[in-house]
């Protein structure tokens, strides 16, 4: 079938939800006031289009998000790709289209309960309007005003981890481990690439991204997220272990 076509099914098996998880991991490539008035997923895909993400014959973006949400079904039936296939192309160098900030954003989302969300949103009252903490307020949401207002961004994580802290320190541990990790034998100092994989800065062989973004991103959050849990004894950041 044409690639409208399968825009078409994929769009009717996407529930309000997933809609809203989809547009938050685009918002780097379609304005946010664009995809705000959206409130379809046929409407999503034309925004997409218009920005040039998908196109006919080129549905690479929309595998991408199809499998960062986890809908493998969709993945398999309607695009003819699997996760196996996507994990293999994420690893080429560039080829990742959303980026590890949001990636890590949405994945949060996805581990706070109804309870924890609720304190994020009690703790953020002075921050944000009340009129966007209503009940129907989720977490991607909280997230998106959050950075309406300056207070989270991809080199603005300190207040998001501070309420971490304040509110589940497993989260915050997430945040460290996603961002500056160890390698199993606690010698070598790892940085994010891109939404699935870690690499050695300086490395070349990174999993969905390139080592410009690992060397961006590394700089950014090296004094933020490394220096705060370097073990005693470790190779500084970027430093590797011979064995």
């Amino acid at each position: 079938c044409s690639s409208r076509q399968r825009l078409l099914v994929v769009s009717e098996e996407l529930d309000e939800a997933e809609l809203a998880a989809l547009k938050f991991l685009s918002l780097e490539h379609v304005p946010m006031r664009r995809l705000e008035a959206i409130q379809k997923a046929q409407d999503f895909f034309e925004a997409l289009q218009e920005k040039g993400m998908i196109e006919a014959g080129s549905l690479a973006f929309l595998k991408e998000l199809l499998y960062r949400l986890g809908r493998i079904d969709l993945l398999e039936a309607q695009l003819g790709s699997s996760r196996e296939e996507m994990e293999r192309e994420l690893q080429i160098p560039g080829r990742a289209k959303v980026s590890a900030y949001r990636y890590l954003l949405f994945q949060l989302s996805e581990d706070i309960t109804e309870d924890e969300l609720k304190s994020f949103k009690f703790l953020l009252g002075r921050e944000l309007p009340k009129c966007r903490l209503n009940p129907k307020t989720t977490m991607l949401d909280v997230f998106i005003e959050m950075e309406k207002k300056g207070i989270l961004g991809e080199d603005n994580l300190s207040m998001l981890k501070s309420l971490c802290a304040e509110i589940n320190i497993i989260l915050l541990k997430r945040i460290e481990d996603t961002l500056c990790g160890f390698t199993p034998c606690g010698l070598s100092v790892m940085v994010w690439v891109s939404g699935r994989g870690l690499l050695s800065c300086g490395a070349q062989t990174p999993r969905g991204g390139g080592a410009a973004h690992c060397q961006a991103l590394g700089a950014k959050l090296y004094r933020e997220s490394c220096l705060e849990r370097k073990p005693a004894g470790s190779l500084p950041c970027c430093a590797t272990s011979e064995g």
